[in-house]
């Protein structure tokens, strides 16, 4: 019977995942139709480029969501725009200084969900709550460290980032796929990778197979708060400036992924997430291309991700 269960699952995950695909080449006939070029390697190259931000912010919000508890991480906006913001400041265009730097915003970003995770398990703060608290309190903190105007220099090795580095593929593009390749491999195969998607599973026999659950839940939120300031400092590299509330847009672009991806309690995979991005940037450069107005382009894009959201959410229950 257990096995029976595992192939289902399996079978459920392989249908999500060449559902994303097959529309994602819709997403790319659609465009080539509407704009020439829209499918050329160039455009593909600048959408995978920023669906890497998307992944890896959707990355974050995985390790969150697959625990369980009702995990969802509204903070990890306000930690990209305060990476980016720290890190630029940090460096003043001095190389040597990026170790530094790096130190200072990843710091950060776990205080930032120490103070999360504190809230939510001593005060008994729901999660959405109390990330969304702690992302304008973050934010209110990045005002009063820049005093509104935004200083320091990128340096040399991060502008390389969004630069081609093959054909016309950008540095960032090579970088995260072998971030994400890394993490797919830890979730998978290492012991508190194992234990997050147990957790998420059924707390209840976490507990009893002598797994410390709160432990568990911590260390996400812990690697939730690394990813962001990474995917802060990425954004940095390929936008090539840091702007006050540049990471605000990626909150709910991230979640939208990770659905897309299947990512739930007790399941999720890096791939899906991926994917998923790949969906949610294809979908912004179609509504640029269908040359709409902002304010068309916001209401066609919260409609049709609400039809995909909707569709995968539904997927795992109908087929249960």
């Amino acid at each position: 019977m257990n096995q029976d269960k595992a192939e289902k699952k399996r079978s459920v995950q392989i249908n999500n995942t060449h559902i994303t695909v097959v529309l994602i080449v819709a997403l790319f006939i659609v465009g080539q139709i509407i704009l020439s070029g829209f499918a050329s390697m160039a455009n593909i190259s600048n959408i995978v480029g920023f669906a890497c931000i998307i992944a890896l912010v959707a990355v974050s919000q995985m390790f969150v969501m697959i625990v369980g508890n009702d995990g969802i991480d509204l903070s990890v906006g306000a930690i990209m725009s305060m990476s980016a913001l720290m890190f630029a400041k940090v460096c003043d265009n001095q190389a040597g200084r990026i170790p530094i730097a790096f130190l200072c915003v990843a710091a950060m970003a776990i205080i930032v969900e120490i103070i999360n995770f504190a809230g939510i398990t001593l005060l008994n703060i729901s999660p959405m709550i109390m990330t969304m608290i702690m992302g304008t309190v973050v934010n209110g903190f990045n005002y009063f460290y820049t005093r509104g105007i935004v200083s320091g220099s990128i340096p040399e090795p991060v502008m390389m980032i969004g630069r081609p580095l093959a054909g016309p593929f950008k540095t960032i593009v090579f970088i995260v796929l072998v971030l994400l390749l890394l993490t797919a491999a830890g979730v998978t195969y290492l012991k508190l990778g194992k234990k997050m998607f147990l957790v998420g599973s059924n707390d209840n026999a976490a507990a009893l197979c002598g797994i410390r659950t709160e432990r568990v839940r911590f260390a996400s939120y812990l690697f939730s708060g690394v990813f962001a300031a990474v995917a802060g400092i990425m954004l940095l590299g390929l936008s090539g400036a840091a702007i006050l509330k540049m990471g605000e847009n990626y909150v709910m672009m991230s979640i939208a992924a990770a659905v897309i991806g299947g990512v739930q309690s007790g399941e999720g995979k890096v791939t899906g997430c991926f994917l998923g991005a790949v969906i949610i940037q294809t979908l912004k450069n179609l509504l640029i291309a269908a040359n709409l107005p902002d304010s068309l382009q916001i209401l066609f894009n919260g409609i049709v991700l609400m039809l995909i959201l909707s569709s995968f959410a539904r997927r795992p229950r109908l087929q249960s």
